[in-house]
């Protein structure tokens, strides 16, 4: 070999090292963020009828990064409070709640985000989060198909996790509590043929389905599951149709929207003696102050309990509201309160690692026996809470009035 080709070798041999231990490194599994500051988002319905709900919500996660010092550790906790509400409608709108998870998925500072309120919504912001690796804890939405085992509807949960990891949990009990729930106060009531409308939201649809489900183990027929659209129907219709068919129950699964207490108007008018239910999205004063003389035969069932009914740190936290903002704030405040809490619990205990998303993901979902203002819970494999309390609620007045706890798996 000349000595040119043995120099052209050598290159190359040192080429071939240099690519096998050199080039751009791989990517860390859980790379860290960087800097000072980690970044907690919510996305809330802010404006509309259920405005005041969410600023207690969003307030009440503020105080309890307040009371944390703003910091975990050497960060500094950063907290944006978004706005998912359609100002026309007064609901949350999914586009709004897709752009709010867009926004926090696209901050590389972003650690955990709190959200959603209502039930449903965070059918849409989860998968967005997901594909970042972003914990996304729910103070209040119910939606079963995000912590089912297997799937409670078409692809689901699968369908919510585009990385196949769990990255969703929540603090209220979903809304398989809830339909569990309903047959245990129907059959309490001795109510044995039950009449079920839905508007035509996921969250209806599949809390009626659920219920439909359940009925028959707790000895109930269900002699009808109706999809109406409270807001378009004119629900004459449906008061012939249920003066001619016996039943002594009735059950309306839906989201609070225009003209669903003028479908309960009805069906007392039709059913005057008759159990009426109305699923947890209605426990608001907008639906409750319009029922009139129907109010006498509603429920509503709700996964928040007033303080009174919880463990005297609830009813701490309510003084330390009023301090803090000069108003009572909304029993679901101590939900956002509690989902702000666990957050900064599990950057606690991801220790040196809380600014690895991942870290932090596993540091949630390994939450047992936390004590909190809701009493102590933990958190399961599928992002459950062990917290499997309803409130059933009597309307008194236009208002919510509590009429005791429902456990209907006896926790």
């Amino acid at each position: 070999m000349s000595l040119r080709g043995a120099i052209a070798g050598l290159f190359a041999a040192l080429a071939l090292a240099a690519g096998a231990c050199g080039g751009p490194p791989e990517p860390p599994v859980d790379p860290a963020i960087a800097g000072p500051h980690l970044t907690v988002y919510s996305g809330q319905p802010l404006g509309g009828y259920e405005g005041d709900r969410a600023r207690d919500v969003v307030d009440a996660e503020r105080l309890a990064l307040g009371e944390a010092g703003g910091r975990v550790g050497r960060w500094r906790i950063r907290y944006v409070a978004l706005d998912d509400s359609d100002p026309l409608t007064g609901r949350w709108e999914p586009g709004l709640v897709a752009a709010n998870a867009r926004r926090a998925a696209q901050d590389p500072t972003t650690v955990a985000y709190l959200g959603e309120m209502d039930s449903g919504a965070s059918a849409v912001a989860v998968p967005v989060l997901n594909e970042e690796g972003i914990l996304t804890v729910s103070p209040l939405d119910g939606l079963a198909g995000l912590t089912a085992r297997r799937g409670a509807g078409q692809g689901e949960p699968d369908k919510y996790f585009p990385t196949r990891r769990r990255t969703f949990g929540r603090i209220a009990p979903g809304d398989d509590v809830q339909a569990a729930g309903i047959v245990t106060y129907l059959q309490d009531r001795g109510a044995r043929r039950l009449y079920i409308t839905h508007d035509d939201s996921l969250y209806g649809r599949r809390l009626a389905l659920d219920v439909q489900r359940r009925a028959p183990a707790g000895g109930i027929v269900v002699v009808a599951r109706r999809a109406v659209l409270p807001e378009r129907g004119d629900p004459r219709s449906l008061v012939v149709e249920l003066a001619r068919t016996p039943i002594d129950a009735h059950l309306h699964a839906g989201q609070l929207r225009p003209g669903v207490a003028g479908l309960l108007r009805a069906v007392h008018s039709a059913r005057p003696r008759a159990v009426v239910l109305a699923s947890s999205a209605l426990a608001h004063r907008a639906f409750t102050s319009r029922l009139n003389s129907a109010e006498r035969s509603v429920t509503v069932l709700s996964p928040v309990l007033p303080a009174r009914v919880l463990r005297p740190a609830a009813q701490a936290f309510e003084r330390r509201f009023r301090a803090a903002y000069g108003r009572f704030p909304d029993p679901a405040a101590l939900y956002g309160y509690e989902a702000m809490s666990v957050v900064l619990d599990s950057l606690r205990r991801a220790g040196p690692d809380a600014n690895r998303r991942r870290a932090v993901v596993r540091a949630f979902f390994a939450t047992r026996a936390r004590p909190s203002v809701l009493g102590t819970y933990d958190i399961d494999a599928t992002g459950q809470t062990t917290i499997r309390s309803y409130g059933a609620y009597r309307v008194r007045g236009g208002r919510l009035a509590f009429e005791g706890v429902l456990d209907p798996f006896g926790a």
